[in-house]
């Protein structure tokens, strides 16, 4: 089953370019490293936008009566 939200295909390509780095490996792997952690990042980032939603009032939330 096909999904196609913007988080799996992310994953998809994510993987795809791992598997690629994997199979042409140059001698030093710094650059191939710094670009599969970049993409990493911008996945967990990708995937925490989607569980945070911003308090619609939040001076409202907390009454101390004072």
């Amino acid at each position: 089953m096909e999904l196609y939200s913007p988080y799996m295909t992310d994953i998809k390509n994510f993987i795809e370019k791992t598997m690629m780095f994997v199979n042409e490996h140059s001698k030093t792997f710094e650059d191939e490293r710094a670009i599969l952690l970049k993409d990493a990042n911008l996945l967990q980032k990708e995937k925490n936008n989607q569980s945070y939603s911003k308090d619609k009032h939040k001076n409202n939330k907390f009454n101390d009566e004072y």
